[in-house]
């Protein structure tokens, strides 16, 4: 009987395992390490190319809590507006699991800045600026809305074509 009860036991535990198996739900990355970089990247200049904008650049992690306050930053109106009118924008990731380090390297993006960095490409895919984003912050309260507005009009297209 107890042999019995074991077995029982067995086959329902193990019925419970497998059926949550199938009801994981999947990650939703910020920043996708199963995103194809290099295709994204050429996909986006085409883009730009067709809209006479420059490409913005955020390469970053899920990982990185700068990253996120980055792209939550960009994600204000006053910017979004800015971005918008001026901008591709994607973002590339940086994770153990996919360090996209050969795209990085044509982007003119080294690893030694720190995450974020951004990355600024003019419409033919030209690296015009890569950069961190440290002189864009507030200390270590998150981002300064009007630098980084800075840094967008300054890099924008309609900026750098007067």
């Amino acid at each position: 009987m107890k042999q019995l009860l074991s077995t029982l036991f067995l086959l329902f535990a193990s019925k419970i395992s497998f059926s949550q198996e199938h009801n994981v739900h999947p990650i939703k990355y910020i920043f996708s390490p199963k995103a194809d970089a290099r295709h994204d990247v050429d996909s986006v200049i085409s883009i730009a190319g067709k809209e006479h904008k420059h490409v913005l650049v955020v390469v970053g992690g899920d990982w990185s809590d700068w990253s996120l306050s980055f792209l939550h930053t960009l994600e204000k109106d006053y910017l979004k507006k800015v971005l918008d009118e001026n901008y591709v924008f994607i973002k590339v990731n940086f994770s153990p699991s996919n360090k996209n380090e050969e795209v990085l390297k044509q982007l003119g993006s080294p690893k030694y800045m720190g995450y974020p960095i951004t990355v600024v490409l003019d419409e033919t895919g030209k690296t015009l600026v890569a950069k961190n984003t440290d002189d864009l912050k507030i200390g270590t309260q998150g981002y300064f809305g009007p630098s980084v507005e800075k840094f967008l009009k300054t890099w924008g297209v309609t900026q750098t074509k007067k």
